[in-house]
């Protein structure tokens, strides 16, 4: 579809009164500095020209500007993942959960993230209680951000909320990674716990992920394993000489395995022989499904 027509299915979307107020979730018209809740009174704080549109405790921090570097540089829209080419295509709104730092610029698109990792954002908003209305949104889409909710079945259900009926969802999650923060990870999962999170969908399927690979792995959890075996060696007297051997040699052989393996990235998730093993370490999974319509 043009980009014009995606202007005039999307464009407006904060006038058409699918935003509601974190508090009491009543109505409210898109807010700007000194907005209030109509209804609760609820001041909605602006942080760096974002609105917040989520609850938070006192003193609890938002901003994570500062750290933005720490997470990838990405444009979903170049990607190559199907459902979001679809989705930004279609010309009908889209949310994405999580955005981070996302550069996309889509006018159909409406990045959310429940921290300030970037001000390219519609709002701050938590995952557990979107700030839209019922059957607001066409398609929802989140990457790599299912393992750091801490209630990740309460956002598929916020998902199924949010959406109409016939619309669609992505998830893209982690399964065989190592802990990282983005401020916090909570669940690794399995293609059945995905799958479980979403069971009052219809069409549903879940797949190790095309956008990973060994690679990921052998930086992760080999290297982490890595960087302990030099802890080790570095802390071993030197009287041990034959231990500090043994960990040297053990430590070209990891080395050894991580070049080797990644080499071989594409033979284990094609070769039928490797195809089990890799869906039981898969650094990924990605799931698409469908609300029913009602």
């Amino acid at each position: 579809m043009a980009q014009s027509g995606i202007r005039s299915a999307a464009a407006g979307w904060r006038s058409k009164g699918i935003v509601r107020c974190p508090c009491c979730a009543a109505v409210l018209p898109w807010p700007g500095p000194g907005a209030k809740c109509a209804s609760c009174g609820l001041g909605i704080m602006m942080l760096r020209g974002v609105p917040v549109l989520r609850r938070f405790k006192a003193g609890e921090r938002l901003d994570y500007l500062d750290q933005c570097s720490s997470l990838p540089a990405m444009d979903t829209s170049k990607l190559g993942i199907p459902f979001v080419d679809e989705a930004l295509a279609s010309g009908r709104l889209v949310l994405e959960l999580g955005a981070g730092n996302d550069a996309c610029e889509s006018p159909a698109l409406v990045k959310t993230d429940a921290f300030l990792y970037s001000t390219n954002l519609a709002c701050l908003a938590d995952a557990h209680e979107l700030p839209f209305a019922d059957n607001a949104f066409d398609h929802v889409y989140s990457l790599a951000v299912f393992e750091h909710l801490h209630s990740p079945w309460a956002v598929a259900e916020e998902i199924r909320r949010i959406l109409r009926p016939g619309g669609s969802v992505y998830v893209l999650t982690a399964f065989c990674q190592h802990v990282h923060g983005y401020p916090h990870h909570y669940f690794n999962m399995t293609d059945s716990g995905l799958r479980r999170l979403f069971d009052r969908f219809e069409a549903v399927e879940c797949r190790e992920s095309a956008f990973t690979s060994f690679r990921e792995i052998s930086a992760g959890i080999v290297g982490d394993a890595y960087q302990m075996v030099q802890a080790v060696r570095q802390a071993t007297s030197r009287t041990q000489w034959r231990k500090k051997v043994r960990l040297l040699r053990l430590l070209y052989g990891m080395r050894a395995v991580m070049r080797g393996l990644s080499a071989f990235d594409e033979d284990l998730k094609t070769i039928p022989g490797c195809r089990e093993a890799w869906r039981r370490i898969a650094p990924a999974f990605e799931l698409t499904a469908t609300k029913p319509a009602e």
